[in-house]
């Protein structure tokens, strides 16, 4: 690793690949942040903290595409703006009482147990009784789970809710205290530091932390560690090995750069996956309404076309045309192709 100070700014680091080791790559994108304006509060207020064209190369070993150089991590923390979104502190969440308190032991009942969770899903309850676990396995047996990036728990509070014994881990202190103050077990700092017991949960879920990490190898060895014998991780990132990636080039919303570090395929989170340990269960493709529409803002914003665009106001206009319903006919074709801007990847640590 080279450290090398090529900025008023930021210093950064040039690295040899995380996967294989090999130092040897070629440029694929070379593009600048421009996604900061959508990160801080005010738009146009202020300017990204180093404007040079950021490059992503990809090993010509392996084939992992990564940032090369990067930001040191002294630096990179200037590339978060205080309002990021995964910094937001969200609010707490009263106590529950009463009937509050009768509706959770409901939901926690029911969750506990296979055949009454498949009679509440056969009625319509899988928004009620189900988890983003239960979504995508099915019934499995309710334990503890680890949130790496967390934010303020909110994913958490939905497993709560049913029974699990939650821990989360961010970076974010503010939000951390957040967390804990909703009742799940929490620690600031980076997830390959915790002082997490091995073997202590059952479950471990990534989404979309893996490409921010400054080792992607590091991070998911650290996940098998803390995994009892059987236990699943679930891991969501930017898929760019989307036709999209050719498409939108370097305004693609998912490059994010400078803080996404890594971009995988699914031949490269497969390679890591397995390099730290998993068996790999299931890998495919999901497609997302907002990446699209990031996509577009993006288009029309650097063409200086309707400055006032977002996503929201984009998405309140697709409503009023029925756009959505074509969107979403869009997204559920694009992930049958595999072709979808996310990847999934559920592994386990074998017995």
């Amino acid at each position: 690793m080279i450290t090398q100070s090529v900025s008023a700014h930021l210093d950064v680091e040039y690295v040899a690949c995380d996967l294989c080791g090999a130092n040897d790559f070629a440029d694929v994108i070379h593009a600048r942040d421009s996604n900061w304006q959508y990160h801080v509060e005010s738009p146009n207020s202020s300017a990204p903290p180093d404007d040079r064209q950021w490059r992503i190369v990809s090993c010509n070993n392996c084939g992992l595409a990564y940032l090369n150089p990067r930001p040191t991590l002294a630096a990179i923390g200037s590339c978060y703006p205080p309002s990021y979104y995964a910094y937001a502190p969200g609010s707490k969440v009263a106590r529950p009482r009463g009937l509050q308190l009768a509706k959770r032991a409901m939901r926690r009942a029911v969750r506990r147990r296979k055949w009454p969770f498949s009679l509440a899903l056969g009625v319509g309850g899988k928004a009620v009784f189900g988890d983003p676990v239960t979504q995508l396995l099915g019934w499995v047996p309710v334990g503890s789970i680890l949130e790496v990036g967390c934010g303020a728990g909110t994913c958490l509070d939905g497993f709560k809710e049913r029974g699990w014994t939650t821990f989360g881990v961010d970076i974010s202190a503010a939000a951390m205290e957040v967390a804990r103050s909703k009742g799940h077990g929490a620690w600031a700092g980076d997830f390959v530091d915790a002082p997490l017991a091995r073997g202590s949960f059952d479950v471990v879920w990534m989404s979309h932390v893996l490409e921010h990490t400054s080792s992607p190898l590091h991070a998911l060895r650290k996940a098998h560690a803390v995994l009892s014998p059987g236990g699943i991780v679930v891991v969501f990132v930017p898929n760019f090995g989307s036709v999209w990636t050719a498409v939108f080039r370097e305004r693609n919303w998912s490059l994010d750069l400078p803080r996404h570090l890594y971009h995988f395929t699914r031949s490269s989170l497969e390679q890591v996956a397995i390099a730290a340990g998993f068996r790999v269960d299931r890998l495919c493709t999901k497609a997302t309404q907002k990446f699209f529409l990031c996509n577009i803002e993006k288009s029309l914003n650097e063409n200086q076309f309707e400055q006032w665009v977002d996503h929201k106001s984009a998405m309140d206009a697709m409503r009023r045309c029925k756009g959505v319903d074509h969107l979403e006919k869009f997204r559920g074709w694009l992930e049958s192709l595999g072709q979808g801007n996310q990847l999934m990847l559920i592994g386990t640590k074998e017995r």
